[in-house]
């Protein structure tokens, strides 16, 4: 799926900010939160929320350009 995405700086700033948001979402709701599993289900919702962020950026956005 990723083999396809060039090499654009702004798209993998975004990437990389993303991640950092998640990350600090994930400690900040999990301070709270002392169960592992709590842990590994936060993270495992960003995870998959992220993917299906950037497959809808990546494959639909330029589907859509190539329809219209």
């Amino acid at each position: 799926m990723f083999a396809d995405l060039k090499f654009n700086f702004k798209f993998w700033l975004t990437v990389v900010f993303d991640i950092c948001i998640l990350a600090t979402i994930c400690v900040v709701t999990t301070k709270h939160v002392s169960d592992i599993y709590s842990d590994l289900f936060i993270f495992t919702t960003g995870f998959l929320i992220l993917l299906i962020w950037y497959f809808v950026r990546v494959y639909l956005i330029d589907l859509v350009r190539r329809i219209f």
